[in-house]
């Protein structure tokens, strides 16, 4: 195993795990958060059903009277 195999693995389970984006992006030492969400978000299942039950429900929604 390549040491970028064993780089890639450690950021994908930092992500897979909740890390913040921008943590990983640091601890990688990458300059640019983007490099590392096109890199890694496409590998971390569940990201976006994690993403969608973190938004505000609707019927939640502060009535206006």
């Amino acid at each position: 195993m390549r040491p970028y195999d064993i780089r890639h693995i450690a950021a994908t389970e930092m992500l897979a795990r909740g890390a913040d984006l921008a943590a990983v992006a640091a601890q990688l030492g990458h300059g640019n958060v983007a490099t590392t969400g096109g890199t890694y978000a496409h590998v971390t299942p569940g990201s976006q059903a994690r993403a969608a039950a973190l938004m505000p429900g609707l019927d939640n929604a502060p009535s206006e009277k």
